[in-house]
């Protein structure tokens, strides 16, 4: 299991006990919480929170954006974005944070659904075409030109170096 999972697990887990033997869920949240890269920590739990309700409640695109507004850690992933934001002069920086966090967690390519290929007409199969919106990556385009793909490499780059810290601190743990 990868670390991003391990850490979904951790905070969605109800036995919170820590063990002796190995790392358990307890744990995970312990090395999370004395990572130094907060806003990395704060976007894994906050798509770790989208990923629990939205499987828990079996609910694509269009409805788990009524539930974007019951996410804990959206507020402040906002706010540090739009920080991030406001520092490299993007204009309508709190829009546009919100807008690439909403993208940030749900990719998909809405034509295809994140298949990468097109349908063969009247059938369920796929044809061997690219999709033309994603050109085959099953993602959809990012939003806000270059600024936009810049916030994104920002927040997979602020969410690498929080699992990796955590990665570290499990090792250590023990």
């Amino acid at each position: 299991m990868q670390i991003t999972e391990r850490y979904e697990t951790a905070n969605n887990a109800k036995n919170l006990k820590v063990e002796a033997e190995n790392n358990g869920a307890a744990d995970v949240l312990i090395a999370a919480g004395w990572s130094p890269v907060r806003f990395g920590m704060l976007l894994m739990r906050l798509h770790s929170e989208y990923d629990g309700k939205a499987k828990r409640h079996g609910m694509g695109a269009t409805d788990a954006l009524l539930l974007v507004g019951g996410l804990k850690s959206l507020n402040q992933a906002v706010e540090q974005l739009t920080v991030q934001a406001a520092k490299w002069q993007i204009a309508e920086a709190n829009h546009v944070a919100k807008v690439m966090i909403w993208h940030w967690l749900n990719q998909t390519c809405k034509s295809c659904q994140g298949r990468g290929k097109q349908l063969i007409p009247g059938t369920p199969a796929l044809s061997e075409r690219d999709c033309p919106a994603c050109h085959g990556s099953g993602k959809a385009k990012a939003p806000h030109g270059q600024e936009g793909r810049k916030l994104l490499n920002y927040m997979d780059d602020c969410t690498s170096r929080a699992a990796d810290s955590l990665r570290s601190r499990l090792s250590n743990m023990r």
